[in-house]
């Protein structure tokens, strides 16, 4: 018979080898109780439309540039740069690498920078699948979508239609990752602030919410 220490070790050792119970791997929600820069991660893809600015520079602030077939886009005065598969950040940082180097150009102020953002999310999408929304269907990703923000953009919220129950959000493989379905009880997170379960969407993802069921029918009707 074991003594009772190791039967204690062994009981341990069995409820150390069992994970707790979290979200699906796969799903994250935000940092915080809002999405900030920290939680996005887009990516620029062809055809997005960006806008870069830099102020005191002629021919450059507010230039316009779509990221072309090839993957770059035409940055005026600075030539062709690699954009597709890059953050917004990453481009920046090239752009203003390359605006810098020209600063004996009397033109061009010496502490200049280039700040790009995306102007029009034309690459990727998610979807609402949802027969009792006024606007389901493909959706724009923007890295910063989440759950909730999903339901609003295809038309759900306080007044009719009211929020669903649940949703289920599923994630096609990618990266090596296997295919993943995650459930989300909506009316828990609305009613208690609990968002552990807003997770932020990935591009091809498809929030399913379920048909409204009929009401029950009377016994005489």
């Amino acid at each position: 018979m074991r003594s009772l220490p190791t039967l204690l070790l062994a009981l341990c050792a069995t409820a150390c080898s069992t994970p707790p119970e979290t979200p699906p791997s796969r799903f994250v929600a935000p940092l915080g109780d809002a999405v900030t820069p920290a939680d996005v991660r887009y990516r620029v893809a062809a055809p997005d439309l960006l806008v870069l600015r830099a102020p005191g520079v002629r021919h450059l602030d507010k230039l316009l540039a779509r990221v072309a077939p090839d993957g770059h886009i035409s940055a005026g005065p600075l030539g062709d740069c690699p954009a597709a598969g890059r953050t917004t950040a990453a481009i920046a940082a090239d752009l203003t690498a390359r605006l810098r180097a020209q600063v004996a150009d009397s033109a061009i102020p010496t502490n200049a920078t280039v700040d790009v953002a995306v102007l029009e999310y034309a690459s990727q999408f998610f979807y609402v699948a949802a027969t009792n929304a006024p606007d389901p269907g493909r959706k724009p990703f923007t890295g910063a979508d989440t759950v909730i923000s999903a339901l609003v953009d295809a038309g759900f919220g306080p007044a009719a239609p009211p929020w669903p129950r649940h949703v289920s959000v599923s994630r096609a493989p990618r990266d090596g990752r296997a295919a993943a379905t995650a459930i989300v009880d909506v009316r828990h997170m609305l009613r208690t602030g609990d968002l552990r379960e807003n997770y932020l969407l990935e591009p091809g993802d498809v929030v399913e919410v379920p048909p409204d069921r009929p009401a029950p029918r009377a016994p005489n009707e």
